[in-house]
C-alpha cells in the first residue's frame, strides 16, 4: 500500500490560501476593532486625547494613502524578479505579498492590493 503524500505544488497552493486566509483575517479584525469601532472615533475626538490615537490616526493615514496596496505591489514585483526559489528569495516576498494584499483588500486598498495579491500568488505557485 502506497502512503499517499502531498507534491510540491499541492504544498504550495494550501500555503497560499492560508496566507490569503491569515490576510484577510487582519485585516477584518484591523478594520472592525480599530478603524470602524465608533467608541475609538469618540474617544479621539477630544482635547485630552489618549496615547494611542495618534498611532490609530496614523493606521488610518497609512490606509488613506494605499499603504498596504504598495507593499504588496513592490513584494510581488521583488518576488517576480528573484530567480531563487528559497524562502529568502522570492517565496518569502511572495509571501509578504498574498498577505498584505489580503489585508489591503479589506483596507481601503483594493485596486493595488488586488494586483500585489496576484502577483504574490503567481509567484508562489510558479514551479
Amino acid at each position: 500500500m502506497r502512503k499517499w503524500q502531498l507534491s510540491g505544488a499541492y504544498r504550495r497552493l494550501a500555503a497560499s490560501a492560508g496566507l490569503m486566509a491569515l490576510g484577510f483575517l487582519a485585516g477584518t479584525a484591523v478594520r472592525y476593532l480599530f478603524v470602524q469601532t465608533p467608541e475609538l472615533a469618540w474617544a479621539c475626538s477630544g482635547a485630552d486625547d489618549p496615547w494611542w490615537c495618534a498611532l490609530r490616526e496614523a493606521l488610518i493615514e497609512t490606509f488613506r494613502w494605499q499603504g498596504l496596496g504598495l507593499i504588496a505591489i513592490a513584494a510581488g514585483a521583488i518576488a517576480l524578479l528573484r530567480r531563487t526559489q528559497t524562502a529568502t528569495g522570492g517565496r518569502l516576498a511572495a509571501a509578504l505579498a498574498m498577505a498584505t494584499g489580503a489585508a489591503g483588500l479589506f483596507l481601503y486598498a483594493p485596486e493595488l492590493s488586488a494586483a500585489g495579491l496576484l502577483l504574490g500568488l503567481l509567484r508562489m505557485t510558479r514551479a
